[in-house]
């Protein structure tokens, strides 16, 4: 975080926002410099008096601009959801600026979860039932958001696309292992069931609602209320299970966390009136996990195999694949019956490989 008004990028957004929204701010200190330039500002006139987040979106991204300000519109207006995302106070096309309710942080919501403890646990809990909270509301908007937000390509048609690019890294991870030829000889299983995943997805109509989009920590705040979801760039309609399966996925949690957060998340849902029964969870979130899992496994993975990098602040992203693929195996023993086996015998087997490529993301317990 910084105070220098002098970066461009700065200086644009407040003066835009300024102009837009006939405001006086002080003391902007930049956020993120992205997609999006993100300000944390003090308002000093007008009813949007405080604190205050300026958005300033570039012209590229004018898509994220539309999606953040539909999600955060009509999220924020349903009763129910009340501090569980900023509000958006105004928005300005012409300029692609949105500005937002600025939220209290009580502690870094990374630094939390990623500590131990009971503290961590319960907000990652909390996290899960907010969202199950979230997604039961926001079914009721569903309509009002595709009348103003451009069609997205479905889960399903990412995956088919990104197909070549996984099955491409699985046969270099495995090239050099003496073992790989059984494993590389199911190749025609893993393609057809990762294409019968991406059916299956695109099928799966059960709870369409407006999903965040992007669950990374980074993405949330800790408020005085609980979590506060903040970013909805990528937010969309979508399975509710999109968002769900993230516990499972990118955030560093013990298996004990991930079920008591599955938990929490059905509470949510019962408590905005969804009810789903505990078999059909649990095969729809496996569902969602394999579309992640071969989706993952081909953003840029031919770069990690030469070197590492954080998925988030202090978290090595070779050590969160390997505890997803881990999870991802465990989550299909508890199922009576997997629909896909392939897609577990070569997560398993990846696992090992990369387990023996990476000894810093090995299982340490």
């Amino acid at each position: 975080m910084t105070h220098d008004i002098r970066n461009p990028a700065v200086a644009s957004a407040v003066r835009s926002a300024e102009t837009a929204f006939a405001l006086k701010l002080d003391a902007p200190h930049v956020l993120r410099d992205g997609r999006a330039t993100v300000v944390r500002a003090l308002s000093l006139n007008g009813r949007t008096r405080g604190p205050v987040i300026i958005k300033q979106f570039k012209e590229v991204h004018r898509e994220h601009f539309i999606r953040e300000r539909a999600g955060l519109g009509m999220l924020s207006t349903i009763p129910s959801l009340n501090g569980f995302v900023p509000q958006l106070l105004a928005d300005d096309d012409a300029g692609l600026v949105l500005l937002i309710e600025g939220v209290e942080e009580q502690a870094s919501y990374s630094d939390v979860i990623l500590s131990d403890g009971p503290i961590a646990a319960q907000t990652l809990v909390d996290t899960a039932r907010r969202l199950g909270v979230l997604h039961g509301h926001g079914g009721s908007r569903v309509l009002d958001f595709r009348a103003e937000v451009p069609e997205q390509p479905s889960p399903g048609t990412l995956l088919r696309q990104q197909m070549s690019s996984t099955l491409a890294f699985i046969a270099r991870a495995l090239s050099n292992d003496p073992a790989a030829a059984r494993e590389l000889a199911v190749g025609a299983d893993v393609h057809s069931q990762v294409m019968m995943v991406a059916g299956r997805v695109d099928e799966c109509d059960m709870l369409s609602t407006i999903t965040v989009g992007d669950m990374a920590p980074s993405n949330i705040l800790l408020g005085s209320q609980g979590p506060v979801f903040i970013d909805l760039e990528y937010c969309g309609i979508r399975n509710a299970f999109y968002d769900a399966m993230y516990w499972h996925c990118i955030y560093p949690v013990s298996a004990d966390i991930a079920n008591r957060m599955d938990l929490a998340y059905r509470d949510g849902l019962h408590a905005a009136g969804i009810r789903i029964a505990e078999d059909r969870f649990a095969v729809t979130m496996f569902l969602f996990m394999s579309h992640r899992l071969f989706w993952t496994l081909s953003w840029n993975m031919e770069e990690l195999l030469q070197r590492d990098r954080d998925i988030i602040p202090g978290v090595s992203t070779r050590k969160v694949i390997c505890a997803y693929l881990r999870e991802y195996a465990r989550y299909a023993e508890t199922l009576p019956q997997v629909e896909h086996p392939a897609l577990v015998a070569i997560a398993e087997r990846l696992e090992e490989r990369l387990s023996q490529l990476w000894p810093e993301a090995a299982r340490t317990s």
